[in-house]
């Protein structure tokens, strides 16, 4: 499903926008697959959660280089995730202090960390 498609439609049904139409939408049908208004809501609530932007309570870290070429470091172990910005998962490693970015083509990554149930956010460029 194209998220920034859903966060837009999303939009524009909260937001009361003037779209031509009234009432409800009853389904979406996207690359043919339909999807109810509780899917919709599911699947969007679990996209925001992936993406969740709750800070560290007890724990701070730092990660380096950055802008990084092959190998990202961290201070601390964590289960990594590394997500393109459209949202698409891209790597995944658990339990570790350092990710092998190599493979990655040259741009802007969402580097996510998740340290004992918390999640931290944080922005990487791969050169």
């Amino acid at each position: 499903m194209n998220w920034n498609w859903v966060v837009n439609i999303t939009g524009i049904c909260n937001s009361g926008a003037n779209t031509g139409f009234e009432g409800l939408i009853d389904e979406l049908i996207f690359d043919k697959q339909v999807y109810t208004p509780a899917q919709i809501a599911q699947s969007y609530q679990e996209y925001l959660n992936t993406l969740s932007n709750e800070k560290f309570q007890d724990k701070t870290f730092n990660f380096y280089p950055n802008p990084v070429q092959n190998i990202l470091n961290l201070e601390i172990e964590a289960n990594i995730r590394v997500f393109d910005l459209s949202g698409r998962q891209i790597m995944k490693v658990d339990n570790a202090n350092q990710i092998d970015v190599s493979s990655l083509a040259k741009g802007t990554y969402l580097l996510q960390l998740e340290i004992d149930g918390k999640v931290n956010n944080e922005k990487f460029i791969k050169m």
